[in-house]
């Protein structure tokens, strides 16, 4: 004897659901890059109203190259996307970037 039990309130696929949210949920947590340097509100010694910002973070997958970019908040002058001479290794990177004019910067961070 057979016995079929209908599922009638749905419960089959809310539970579905939920493990499809939680993993899309996990796999975007894991695959952010966080930047551990510099901290916000960081200030560089300028040689010549030039500097050289050094960018270090954690990376959760592998990747061939970092790059970044300053956006003016005040003064300075945008920067676009540049690879930075990243060493990427154990799923940390640390690179610069160089020729960066005086004033504050919004830093972004990417993998190619």
């Amino acid at each position: 004897m057979a016995l079929f039990l209908e599922d009638t309130s749905g419960f089959k696929k809310k539970l579905f659901l939920v493990f499809t949210l939680s993993f899309l949920f996990l796999f975007s947590a894991f695959s952010q890059i966080k930047v551990t340097f510099p901290v916000e509100r960081s200030v560089f010694q300028r040689v010549n109203n030039v500097a050289s910002i050094h960018i270090g973070g954690n990376i959760p997958f592998f990747t061939d190259e970092i790059q970044a970019r300053l956006l003016p908040i005040q003064g300075g002058q945008a920067v676009d996307w540049r690879t930075i001479n990243a060493t990427i290794g154990s799923g940390n990177f640390i690179g610069e970037l160089d020729y960066v004019v005086g004033g504050w910067y919004k830093l972004e961070v990417r993998a190619l």
